[in-house]
């Protein structure tokens, strides 16, 4: 597993995005972000819920949702969106720091 990659997760709806630390992999839990497509949502907060694009579809990060998921419940990556780290991060910083 590997930090912003994004995976179809059993149990939550949609697509998720691995936010978590890689040295940390020994954990039974990652921390992941849900993707929710871009048509579905509204009322977005441009630094805490970015779009993102994957496979030419685009979604929006729903940061304030993020959750605890066993490693378990994930499938196969199905993309990777580390060209957007910056706007992650700060998604992040946003949600825990209020910056």
């Amino acid at each position: 597993m590997a930090r912003i990659d994004v995976y179809r997760i059993t149990g939550l709806m949609g697509l998720g995005m691995d936010v978590q630390q890689d040295h940390l992999g020994e954990l039974s839990t990652r921390l992941v972000v849900p993707l929710l497509p871009l048509q579905d949502f509204a009322g977005a907060m441009a630094r805490l819920n970015p779009g993102i694009g994957v496979d030419g579809t685009d979604f929006v990060l729903k940061t304030e949702f993020a959750t605890a998921v066993n490693v378990r419940q994930f499938g196969q990556p199905i993309g990777n969106i580390a060209v957007e780290h910056d706007r992650i991060i700060a998604a992040m910083d946003m949600l825990v720091a209020g910056i």
